[in-house]
C-alpha cells in the first residue's frame, strides 16, 4: 500500500496532502476525517454551559472540566493496541490515542506522528509494538539515548522517533517484523511443525506392518533362536564334562575300596615288620653291667626319653 492509496479517496486541494492540515496548522474541515476532533479549545466551538476562559465546569459537586469542549475533557476514542491500523483514518485515531496515552508523543501532534508512523503501520505494525521499538533494541537491550519530555521542542520529540525507529530498519530501508510479528510467527512454525508431526506419525501408524510380518521382527526372532541354540550347546556340552569328571572320580574311588577290601581279607600276605633301630650305646652299657665281672647284677631298664 502506498502513501497516496491510504489517504482518503479525495484531496480538497488546499491543505497539505500528506497531513491534510491547513496553513494556519488546524485540521482541514473538508477533507481531514478528524476535523471536529480538534483538541484545541480555541478552535473547538463552546459549548455555553461552561466557564468560556478555562472551559470549567463549576457546580455544587465543584469544578471539572467540560466533557464537551475542554481539550482534556474528552478523551479520544480508544484504538485496540493489538490492531494494525489500516488506512488514513485508522492510522490518525491510532496516533490520536498514542498522542492520548504518551505525553512524549503529545508534542508531535497527531497528525505528524500518522505521517512519521505510516511505513510502520503499513508493515503490520501495532500502536503496542511502536511503544516496544522505541523503547527497546530488536535484540531486546534497551534503547540509547535521553527521552524528551513533554515540554520539549516537537522538532526534538520527531528526531527522537526517527532515530529510535531507525534501528528497527533492514538494509533497504524497510521496517523489520516487530516483536509482536515474530513471536507469532515463531509460534505459527512450532504448530506446524506439531501438526506435520502428528500427521507423520498417523501415516506411519496406517502404514504399519504387523510384528509378525516385519523384516525387523524376523531378524530379531533369527538372532534369537540362534543365541538360544548356542546357550543350549554350551549347557550341554558343561553337563557331559561335568557327568565325565564324576564318572572318573567314581571309579577312581570304587579301585581303592577293592584294594583296601584285599588288604582286610589277608588275600596278599603282609610285610613282616621292621626289626627295631639298633642302640650302641645301650648295649655297652648292659654288657659292662652284665658282664663277666658282674659288677652289679641289677635289671636293666632302658631309660625312656621323655615327650
Amino acid at each position: 500500500m502506498t502513501a497516496d492509496q491510504s489517504l482518503p479517496a479525495w484531496w480538497c486541494g488546499d491543505c497539505d496532502r500528506r497531513t491534510r492540515l491547513a496553513a494556519d496548522g488546524r485540521r482541514c474541515a473538508r477533507c481531514n476525517p478528524l476535523a471536529d476532533r480538534d483538541a484545541d479549545p480555541d478552535r473547538r466551538p463552546w459549548c455555553g454551559r461552561c466557564d468560556q476562559r478555562d472551559r470549567m465546569v463549576r457546580d455544587e459537586a465543584g469544578a471539572r472540566k467540560c466533557r464537551a469542549c475542554h481539550p482534556l475533557g474528552r478523551p479520544p476514542q480508544q484504538w485496540p493496541m493489538h490492531d494494525v491500523p489500516d488506512g488514513y483514518t485508522e492510522q490518525l485515531l491510532a496516533c490520536e490515542w498514542l498522542c492520548h496515552i504518551s505525553p512524549t508523543l503529545r508534542r508531535i501532534g497527531s497528525d505528524r506522528l500518522r505521517v512519521l508512523l505510516q511505513l510502520w503501520f503499513e508493515a503490520g505494525w501495532t500502536p503496542r509494538d511502536v511503544l516496544y521499538g522505541l523503547d527497546s533494541l530488536p535484540t531486546g537491550e534497551p534503547q540509547i539515548g535521553e527521552v524528551p519530555t513533554a515540554a520539549s521542542d516537537p522538532k526534538v520529540t520527531e528526531a527522537y522517533v526517527k532515530r529510535r525507529l531507525r534501528a528497527w530498519l533492514d538494509d533497504d530501508n524497510h521496517p523489520i517484523p516487530a516483536i509482536n510479528q515474530q513471536v507469532t510467527a515463531n509460534r505459527t512454525k512450532a504448530l506446524a511443525a506439531q501438526l506435520a508431526a502428528r500427521q507423520d506419525w498417523q501415516r506411519r501408524e496406517r502404514l504399519a506392518v504387523p510384528p509378525s510380518r516385519a523384516r525387523g521382527a524376523a531378524q530379531a526372532r533369527l538372532i534369537a533362536s540362534q543365541a538360544a541354540a548356542r546357550s543350549l550347546r554350551r549347557r550341554r556340552s558343561a553337563d557331559e564334562r561335568e557327568r565325565a569328571q564324576r564318572t572318573a572320580d567314581l571309579a577312581t574311588g570304587h579301585e581303592a575300596a577293592e584294594r583296601w577290601k584285599e588288604l582286610l581279607s589277608g588275600g596278599r600276605p603282609a610285610e613282616p615288620p621292621l626289626p627295631p633301630a639298633p642302640d650302641p650305646a645301650g648295649t655297652r652299657l648292659r654288657d659292662v653291667l652284665t658282664g663277666p665281672t658282674q659288677l652289679l647284677r641289677l635289671p636293666f631298664h632302658p631309660r625312656t626319653p621323655k615327650p
